[in-house]
């Protein structure tokens, strides 16, 4: 008895040690759907008031200057080079930006790449943060807290 004890006890120890897959729960995040009406609301919506100009949609940013702003080193490790932040108006005509990574970006060399639509568990919109209810599907990252109330006083980019 005492052999098997000690055949199976390496077998026990890997089956402890291994470990499983933590899956994340996105915090910010609206469904895809939703996100995308919001996105067209706005572009109609910009495209009415601004008659003549090509209104902005969304931008492309460098991981490495997000990472900086954060404080970061530019030089960590990510999985994407590029991230997009598009701009949407939801029905409350409440502005709304949404993120999502970007693969196959270069701003120097003027190419978009292709968005990342983010799939998995996710709490379903920013003001719904205490809710325990999880929703499984497509989802951008949602960040809408929008100035004034988000704008920090004292700052010279808000005078």
């Amino acid at each position: 008895m005492k052999n098997y004890f000690v055949l199976f006890l390496p077998l026990i120890f890997m089956i402890g040690c291994t470990q499983q897959k933590e899956q994340t729960i996105a915090e910010y995040a609206l469904d895809l759907d939703s996100a995308v009406q919001y996105i067209h609301r706005y572009d109609s919506i910009a495209k009415e008031v601004l008659k003549d100009s090509v209104p902005i949609k969304s931008f492309t940013i460098r991981a490495a200057d997000l990472l900086e702003s954060l404080g970061l080193p530019a030089k960590t490790k990510v999985k994407y080079t590029h991230a997009r932040i598009y701009l949407g108006m939801d029905e409350n005509n409440k502005f709304r930006i949404f993120l999502t990574p970007v693969e196959g970006a270069s701003i120097t060399s003027g190419v978009a790449g292709s968005d990342v639509i983010l799939k998995g568990p996710h709490k379903p919109g920013l003001r719904d943060i205490s809710d325990a209810r999880t929703t499984n599907g497509s989802y951008v990252l949602d960040f809408s807290a929008p100035c004034p109330n988000t704008c920090p006083n004292g700052s010279p980019l808000n005078q």
